[in-house]
């Protein structure tokens, strides 16, 4: 599923992003579409950023607020959607009409205290 997804991303961005930038711009974005791949954060992997110690954060893009993206008429700062999103329309308008509460997804041990968990499975 994922890599229908991507396949589809190239698609936009080769067929109908790409084609509104400058003629002169437009070899050096394809190459990075080709390029291109969807994120993934494994979020178990230690990375080292600056120092030794081992950081287990999330990915640096996550928390900017908003970024610098390159427009057909040139730079320009949006708001990060890898940072907060909402939606233009109500998620029913896009066929999601019914979200799994946070309430109702079980729990496999219910009277143990995320300490206790932590200690048990760490």
């Amino acid at each position: 599923m994922d890599q229908n997804r991507q396949q589809r991303i190239y698609e936009i961005m080769t067929e109908e992003v790409i084609p509104t930038f400058p003629a002169d711009q437009q070899a050096n974005l394809t190459a990075a579409a080709n390029a291109w791949r969807l994120p993934y954060w494994d979020w178990a992997a230690t990375k080292v950023r600056g120092s030794s110690e081992p950081d287990y954060t999330v990915p640096l893009i996550v928390l900017k607020k908003s970024i610098e993206v390159s427009t057909p008429t040139g730079q320009t700062t949006i708001k990060n959607p890898m940072y907060s999103f909402t939606t233009p329309r109500p998620m029913g308008d896009y066929g999601i009409n019914s979200l799994q509460s946070i309430d109702e997804f079980p729990v496999r041990y219910p009277t143990l205290t995320p300490l206790l968990l932590f200690t048990i499975f760490s």
